[in-house]
């Protein structure tokens, strides 16, 4: 079984070492789990570990935190953790809600879940992955590519790892392709 990676982002450190210590007693999932405790380490810790799953405090992240979270990992399951009812739109941001008072089987059968859904990937690119593709095939660098999307560098980087893993294609000559083929870049809009 592969490992999956889950990030705990929660800002109390008893919410957060409970989790963290119910997930390392499940046997029936391999986790290496990361936590932490502010934005700018969570970003950067999801684009260092690109994790399949983040618990999130959602009192602490914003709105516009889910959405550029999403905007570096479209695949990444978002779960919010808590102990109070929330607003619907609130609760519509995430792909999973946890309680606290939930039952550890509960939470086990959710992780249970997300593993057979990453053993089944969808082999799908996300638009900003397009994106990516479009730049590299026009022979732009990483640097270029983050420049004209408004992204960083590490991002793109990010992005072709995904892109690579998801299409099994690892070299430029592939992906170009691959958009060719994919109608995402006609052969005219190739540098020479």
């Amino acid at each position: 079984m592969k490992q999956i990676t889950v990030l705990t982002a929660l800002k109390s450190a008893i919410i957060s070492e409970g989790l963290c210590a119910l997930l390392r007693s499940f046997k029936s999932n391999h986790l290496s789990i990361v936590s932490i405790d502010d934005f700018p380490t969570l970003i950067d810790k999801i684009e260092r570990y690109n994790p399949k799953i983040v618990f999130i405090d959602p009192l602490i992240y914003s709105h516009e935190t889910i959405n550029e979270i999403r905007d570096i990992n479209n695949d990444l399951f978002i779960a919010c953790v808590t102990a109070v009812s929330l607003p619907e739109t609130i609760i519509k941001q995430y792909d999973g809600i946890i309680n606290i008072y939930d039952v550890p089987s509960k939470i086990e059968s959710l992780l249970n879940e997300i593993s057979a859904q990453k053993n089944n990937e969808q082999k799908e690119l996300s638009p900003r992955e397009k994106e990516i593709v479009i730049g590299v095939v026009k022979g732009l660098s990483n640097k270029e590519i983050a420049a004209e999307i408004n992204i960083s560098v590490h991002t793109v980087m990010t992005h072709r790892k995904n892109i690579a893993s998801k299409l099994q294609i690892h070299s430029t000559a592939g992906l170009t392709i691959y958009a060719i083929v994919s109608k995402l870049i006609k052969l005219e809009d190739i540098k020479k």
